[in-house]
């Protein structure tokens, strides 16, 4: 991990870096799992991010001056339900933490997975949260996401799982697991 650079990513680095943030997060979303949701518009894309850093945190890693991982989560919202067992899920996280944060956004490079980067980001992100006294992180995934193993591993606890119909692509379903990692009592 030496070898690696992480930094914190807010809003002046998004924008005074749109392009870098951009490409390295379009070719990073295009060769994981979920590559369906990266149709490389940064008119939307851009936006969508500083929004997660407007009300959390975002980390980059990388290697020499390439981008090959990054990971963003937010404190102060969540993302919109997109079925009625998400507003039920949501609900009772809500009644069961009353501060709760969302690992929105973990993506590492194909070369690069298996080397520790993703459970590092995940660490630094619980960590963060515990510092600023957060109850619970919760975060989902798709059902046969390979990330399952590394999020069971940190600690998150599988919750639920249960099919969405997504906005982008349009219509598409699909089957999510939800997690929920307990920080404090």
């Amino acid at each position: 991990m030496e070898k690696f650079r992480t930094i914190n990513i807010d809003r002046k680095f998004i924008e005074s870096n749109r392009d870098i943030v951009f490409n390295a997060w379009t070719s990073l979303w295009r060769d994981s799992f979920w590559e369906f949701y990266c149709d490389g518009d940064i008119d939307y894309d851009i936006p969508y991010l500083l929004g997660i850093v407007d009300h959390g945190v975002g980390y980059a890693v990388f290697d020499e001056d390439e981008i090959v991982a990054l990971m963003f989560g937010s404190t102060e919202k969540f993302p919109k339900a997109l079925s009625q067992e998400e507003v039920n899920f949501f609900k009772v996280v809500r009644n069961s933490y009353k501060k709760i944060a969302f690992l929105q956004e973990l993506v590492v490079s194909p070369e690069y997975r298996g080397l520790g980067i993703g459970s590092m980001l995940c660490k630094r992100f619980i960590e963060y949260c515990s510092d600023k006294k957060f109850d619970a992180i919760i975060l989902y995934t798709h059902i046969d996401s390979p990330s399952i193993w590394l999020y069971k591993q940190l600690g998150f606890d599988m919750v639920d799982t249960f099919y969405v119909t997504l906005d982008y692509p349009e219509g598409k379903i699909e089957p999510r697991s939800y997690f929920v990692k307990k920080i404090r009592s």
